[in-house]
Order: C-alpha cells, then sequence, then structure tokens
C-alpha cells in the first residue's frame, strides 16, 4: 500500500495531512458558506471553529473586504478556480499578507459540490516588494534632481534599476555618489 492509498482508507491520517499542510486550508459549500478548516487556520485565527465558521470574515482587514467578496462573487458566478490576495488579521491582532488560492469541486454530472482553498502567508514577500519600491523611488528622486554630474550618470547607466536597487552593495554605492 502506498501512501496515497493510506490516506484514501484512513480518514484520521487524512485529517492529520491536510492539518500538517503550512498553509490555512479551507473548503465551502457550492453557494459559498464555510464548510472546513484546518486546524493551522483555527490556530492562526485564534477562534473557536464554531466563532471561525459564523464569521471568518471578520479577520480580513477592513480595506480588502470589498475586493475580496467582489473575487469570491466572480470565483462563485463562473465556477472557475482563481487567485487573490488579502490581509488576515493573526490571533494577536497583527495582520499578514495572504494568498488566498480556490478552486471548485464537481461531481460527475459536472454540478458543483465545493470548493478547496489555500491561503499561503506571503507578508514577507510583500514587505520585501514595498522596500524594494521604496529603493527605486529614491534612486529615481535622486536621478531626476539632475544632482549627478556627467561621468557619474554613465556609470550608474551601466546598471539597470533593478540591479542596483537589488544590490545593497551597488545600491549604497548609488545613493553615496547621488547624494
Amino acid at each position: 500500500m502506498d501512501a496515497g492509498e493510506s490516506l484514501n482508507r484512513n480518514p484520521l491520517e487524512l485529517l492529520a495531512f491536510i492539518d500538517g499542510v503550512p498553509a490555512l486550508a479551507w473548503s465551502a459549500l457550492p453557494y459559498g458558506s464555510p464548510e472546513f478548516f484546518n486546524q493551522r487556520f483555527l490556530d492562526y485565527s485564534g477562534r473557536s471553529p464554531d466563532e471561525v465558521y459564523a464569521d471568518w470574515k471578520s479577520k480580513l482587514h477592513r480595506d480588502d473586504v470589498e475586493e475580496f467578496e467582489k473575487w469570491w462573487g466572480e470565483l462563485q458566478k463562473f465556477r472557475k478556480p482563481g487567485q487573490t490576495e488579502v490581509r488576515f488579521r493573526r490571533s494577536d491582532g497583527e495582520y499578514r499578507w495572504f494568498q488566498i488560492s480556490s478552486a471548485p469541486v464537481h461531481d460527475e454530472q459536472r454540478r458543483l459540490i465545493r470548493w478547496y482553498g489555500i491561503n499561503i502567508d506571503i507578508d514577507d514577500r510583500k514587505r520585501a516588494e514595498q522596500q524594494l519600491g521604496q529603493k527605486e523611488e529614491r534612486v529615481r528622486r535622486l536621478l531626476a534632481r539632475d544632482r549627478c554630474s556627467l561621468p557619474c550618470a554613465a556609470k550608474i547607466q551601466r546598471f539597470s534599476l533593478s540591479q542596483i536597487v537589488n544590490s545593497s552593495l551597488l545600491f549604497d554605492k548609488t545613493i553615496s555618489v547621488l547624494t
């Protein structure tokens, strides 16, 4: 018997697998009402299963609720898989960015029977993207101020903006030359 057969035969092993997935896993009924949240999801929210089932959307950042509801409505309408990014509040009150991926599950007659989804923490990536954007903007502003001599500009032009921003050493040298 292989691992897949074992999971198919033993619901407790399947549940342990789902709870062990390094993501917040969930399922929803065809009309979108929550059906299941893995233990990692419950632990992240810091709420009891009944509380999460009753009001899981309250954990979304208020600025993301409208866009999320639009996205979820479109998925339900067209019954297609999709992804979005939202901030989701942890049990300690901190919001972290998550990529939510959801896919419909159909029976043999192509009827929608449920949705499966996972929420993957992408907060570190989002913060790195934000820092990168801030570095790019700083270099752009300094270059636009035209405080750089022609030889200095020629040296900087050998590198792309992304090379300058992605290399800490090159970024620091560029900033020192421009200021």
